[in-house]
C-alpha cells in the first residue's frame, strides 16, 4: 500500500470513519518517538528473530534503531527518535518491523501525529498492521511519545482548516482554505 493511501486511511480510522478533520494547525512541534517494546509482533507467522524498527516521517526523515537479537515475538527496543515537524496535526509517524539480517517485513504502525497529546509525554500501545493492512490481532507496540508545539507568533494565520478523507484513500481539502493558510503538504492534494 503505497504512503498516500497509507496515510488517508489512517486518519479516516483516526477520526472516527467520519471523514472530517477540524483542527486549528500548529505550525512547527519536536516530536520525540520512542519506542520501547513489541508485543506478540510475529503472531501472523512472519519469520521474526532479530528484529530492528523505523521510524519515518511519512515522506520524510528516517531513524533506524539496532537489531534485537533472538527475540522475535516480545522485543524490547528502547529505541528513540526525535524529528521536527513542520504542520503536527497533518505528520504522521510510520514505525515498521523489520527482521534483521533478511530484512523482511513484519508489521507496521501507522500513527497520525495529530492524534497525539502535544505538550506532554505519554505511553500509548499501537496496533499493528501486516503488509497487506491487515489488523493483527493481539499485536502492538507500546511507544513514548512527547510532542512539543514550538512558540507562534500571534500575527500568525491560525486560521482553521476543514478537510474530508474518505477510506478511498483520497483527502479533499477546500480550495479556499489551502490557498489562504498554504501549509499542506502535496501528499494530502488530490487534484
Amino acid at each position: 500500500m503505497d504512503g498516500n493511501l497509507r496515510a488517508s486511511r489512517t486518519f479516516f480510522e483516526s477520526f472516527g470513519g467520519t471523514g472530517y478533520v477540524l483542527r486549528t494547525l500548529q505550525r512547527g512541534a519536536k516530536a520525540t518517538f520512542e519506542v520501547v517494546k513489541g508485543w506478540n509482533i510475529n503472531a501472523h507467522g512472519a519469520q521474526c528473530h532479530n528484529p530492528y524498527v523505523t521510524v519515518a516521517l511519512l515522506g520524510g526523515a528516517e531513524a533506524r534503531s539496532e537489531a534485537v537479537r533472538l527475540n522475535g515475538v516480545n522485543p524490547a527496543f528502547g529505541f528513540v527518535a526525535e524529528f521536527e515537524l513542520d504542520h503536527p496535526q497533518l505528520d504522521v509517524i510510520v514505525v515498521t518491523v523489520w527482521d534483521s539480517p533478511s530484512g523482511g517485513f513484519v508489521c507496521e504502525a501507522v500513527v497520525p501525529v495529530g492524534t497525539l497529546p502535544f505538550g506532554r509525554a505519554e505511553r500509548r500501545w499501537f496496533a499493528v498492521h501486516t503488509e497487506s493492512y491487515e489488523p493483527l490481532k493481539d499485536s502492538g507496540l507500546l511507544c513514548e511519545v512527547n510532542i512539543e508545539p514550538h512558540e507562534i507568533d500571534r500575527d500568525d494565520d491560525m486560521s482553521p482548516v476543514v478537510g474530508t478523507f474518505n477510506s478511498m484513500g483520497t483527502a479533499r481539502l477546500p480550495a479556499a482554505d489551502v490557498l489562504s493558510t498554504g501549509v499542506l503538504p502535496d501528499m494530502l492534494l488530490d487534484g
